[in-house]
């Protein structure tokens, strides 16, 4: 999966899929779905948290159905660490069943999700992968980050 495209430069805080602006379609490569990222100060999860930007973007010539928990991408994060890929974070698991929807992503639109941006006293690579029963697995392209080896979670 190519991994080096632009963000899109429009950003909203939404639980609707977004359009694609028409002048940054030419910024991805056609035929995939990708995640993309936008890591810059200006970002919080909440009022005292650093967030980080990560949206799906439908870049297939098809609509495609996605699950969102709690306004969410179903993401974890992973970092570089020991020579493998390890999960770190988890957008959360809910048990309530109103907390689960699907959305439909029709061709170039993204569905957006903010998510807290850990840091920590371990630097490393780090990546967002998405898990889907529907969808193949997608990886973000890397980038660099940090971590506390206390968030490292079990392998899967």
């Amino acid at each position: 999966m190519d991994t080096t495209s632009k963000v899109p430069t429009q950003w909203h805080y939404t639980n609707e899929p977004l359009k694609l602006d028409e002048s940054e379609r030419g910024n991805f490569t056609r035929s995939k779905l990708q995640i993309l990222i936008k890591d810059t100060d200006e970002i919080f999860y909440d009022k005292y948290t650093k967030g980080i930007e990560v949206s799906l973007v439908n870049l297939t010539d098809s609509t495609v159905s996605i699950v969102v928990e709690e306004n969410h991408l179903d993401l974890r994060k992973q970092v570089y660490y020991n020579n493998e890929w390890r999960d770190i974070e988890s957008t959360g698991s809910y048990e309530c069943g109103l907390s689960y929807w699907i959305v439909e992503l029709k061709t170039y639109e993204y569905f957006q999700s903010t998510l807290p941006c850990s840091r920590g006293k371990v630097n490393a690579e780090a990546r967002y992968i998405l898990r889907s029963a529907n969808l193949p697995i997608i990886t973000s392209r890397t980038f660099e980050s940090s971590f506390n080896l206390e968030e490292l979670l079990e392998k899967i």
